[in-house]
């Protein structure tokens, strides 16, 4: 399982860096071909740079929910004892399970509504929006899987490093 993990994290990094890369790529070459000669820039880069980044954005909330940095009120829960973090922490994965769950389902028909009436954006590229929202269900979906490992983990695999959130950043 953990050999899984390491590589889930490892495509995550690399897809977030190639799509941030990619965007910047694209802004560059439409500022420079501002700058340089207006016949050179795109017209629809804009578009998919914002494309792009709400994917990468997405993409991004499965490594925060991984690593515990979302929102949260350490303060207090770290002066509890050991089993009460533990609760505190089995309440704050469950809460966030359903709230992604719900956010995941709902992402999900949007999307599958706008493929379903063939939605375009009002941009120049007029792309099909199904592929702007689908970033959202992939997002919530990875999010989802990741608060179900942390729940098996503090159930089944409970050691008091799963609790130290300071350690997943090293």
């Amino acid at each position: 399982m953990n050999r899984v993990l390491k590589v889930w994290n490892a495509t995550e990094n690399a897809i977030i860096g190639l799509l941030l890369i990619i965007a910047l790529l694209m802004s560059l070459y439409d500022m420079f071909g501002r700058i340089i000669d207006p016949k050179l820039v795109t017209g629809y880069s804009e578009e998919v740079v914002v494309y792009i980044i709400v994917w990468a954005l997405f993409i991004a909330a499965s490594k925060l929910t991984q690593e515990g940095r979302h929102v949260r009120a350490d303060l207090i829960i770290q002066m509890l004892p050991l089993s009460g973090r533990r609760m505190a922490e089995l309440f704050h994965c469950f809460v966030g399970l359903t709230f992604s769950g719900i956010l995941f389902y709902y992402s999900y028909l949007a999307a599958f509504e706008a493929w379903d009436f063939g939605d375009l954006s009002a941009g120049t590229l007029r792309m099909p929006l199904w592929i702007f929202y689908a970033g959202l269900p992939v997002g919530f979906g990875l999010v989802v899987l990741r608060y179900l490992i942390k729940i098996w983990a503090l159930c089944f695999q409970f050691t008091p490093a799963l609790l130290d959130h300071h350690a997943a950043e090293s």
